[in-house]
């Protein structure tokens, strides 16, 4: 993408003139490369990751959400939801003694 390609060219661009004028040594070319790609790289992480923090986002809402709805419920004293419980016992299977086997 046009970002990563410009990560890698904006430090040469800002470094060059002074280069050429003679106030820097060639090894400061690299030096000042590599300091913006460590620092750049950190700050990057909202821009790679951002489908990925939108989704969280998005699940954090809904979240929130649904405790505003429980909360709402719980105050009220009436309930919208319902739920259905079985009632029915098991009947229990005779047990096998070791002898009977």
């Amino acid at each position: 993408s046009f970002y990563r390609y410009i990560i890698q060219l904006l430090p040469a661009a800002v470094i060059a003139p002074l280069f050429f004028r003679g106030e820097i040594e060639f090894g400061v070319i690299n030096q000042s490369a590599s300091a913006f790609s460590h620092i750049l790289s950190d700050v990057s992480l909202v821009v790679f990751q951002f489908q990925s923090l939108a989704g969280f986002s998005a699940t954090i809402d809904r979240l929130g959400q649904f405790v505003e709805t429980l909360e709402a419920e719980t105050t009220d004293g009436s309930s919208s939801i319902t739920y259905e419980t079985e009632t029915e016992e098991m009947e229990e299977e005779p047990k096998m003694s070791p002898s009977s086997m």
